[in-house]
């Protein structure tokens, strides 16, 4: 498990960003808590824990566009959800690896779990883009319409990311 949480910490959010570290630092150490008890919690109190740390970054990144006579649209939002993108892939690559792992020792005889994870994804990228589509065409098209999206983007992201991120957690504890 050690080595599952060196990877999260080592993240490649190193991006020009409109979030700075101290930006950044309350979402990383609410995620970090959530790892630790992702692995010991059901998929649904995951998933509801995980929603607290959504945002975090989003606020300090508005105030100080406002500081610099900004009106903050959909940039903070867009920002903070490229710090969750990062983490899902990350978390995407270690289940990528577990299953392949799984499929070469034969622990699912009925199914491949690296056909079934890609499916999952596959699905769960549409569902998102399809979704954050929707939310954008809800403002008629307006200069709201990206904040929507941007904001579904954050959210939708962050919960696959805590919801891959907890199986990983709970692989490696049974390793």
């Amino acid at each position: 498990m050690a080595g599952i949480l060196l990877i999260w910490a080592t993240s490649g959010f190193a991006q020009e960003s409109l979030l700075t570290g101290s930006d950044l630092a309350p979402l990383e150490a609410c995620f970090e808590k959530q790892l630790k008890e992702a692995a010991t919690n059901n998929e649904p109190v995951v998933d509801q824990a995980g929603l607290e740390c959504v945002g975090l970054a989003v606020v300090p990144c508005k105030i100080k566009l406002f500081a610099t006579g900004s009106i903050p649209k959909s940039e903070c939002p867009n920002a903070e959800y490229e710090w969750w993108d990062v983490k899902l892939n990350q978390a995407y690559k270690v289940m990528m690896k577990e299953a392949k792992r799984a499929d070469a020792l034969g622990k699912n005889l009925s199914f491949s779990e690296v056909d079934s994870l890609l499916k999952m994804q596959r699905a769960w990228i549409g569902y998102r883009d399809a979704t954050c589509h929707f939310s954008y065409l809800q403002f008629g098209g307006g200069t709201l319409g990206p904040t929507g999206e941007a904001e579904c983007l954050l959210l939708l992201t962050a919960r696959q990311t805590i919801f891959l991120t907890s199986y990983t957690l709970r692989w490696a504890e049974r390793n």
